[in-house]
């Protein structure tokens, strides 16, 4: 097993959206898989949710509306990826970000808040 390096890790980017970080991240997990399925079974994978806070940039000065925001997808992309290693990573980058487009048409087409 070959732990990610800080050449493999990519620096936080204040510009990140959900939509451009969703499929580099679960690419990116799963290119290291075995590394972080052990961290996932040893009940580390908090350091997986401090990987995605530190690339989505939560900053202090950032105006309340947008740091909700921005809190809310970095949690709803660490459960959908603690959900995704459960079940195999059997999923792509390319095809998590369908998977996710079509469950956010569906909320938006029942009426649900996004």
């Amino acid at each position: 097993m070959q732990a990610p390096t800080v050449e493999t890790i990519r620096l936080p980017n204040p510009e990140s959206t959900p939509e451009s970080l969703f499929p580099s991240l679960f690419d990116f997990y799963r290119d290291h898989r075995e590394f972080y399925t052990i961290l996932y079974n040893a009940g580390m994978s908090s350091i997986m949710m401090e990987t995605i806070i530190s690339t989505i940039q939560i900053m202090p000065e950032m105006p309340n509306l947008e740091a909700y925001m921005k809190s809310f997808w970095a949690y709803g992309i660490y459960g959908w990826m603690l959900e995704w290693i459960k079940r195999g990573m059997h999923e792509g980058g390319k095809e998590l970000k369908i998977l996710f487009s079509l469950a956010h048409q569906d909320n938006e087409s029942s009426g649900d808040i996004t």
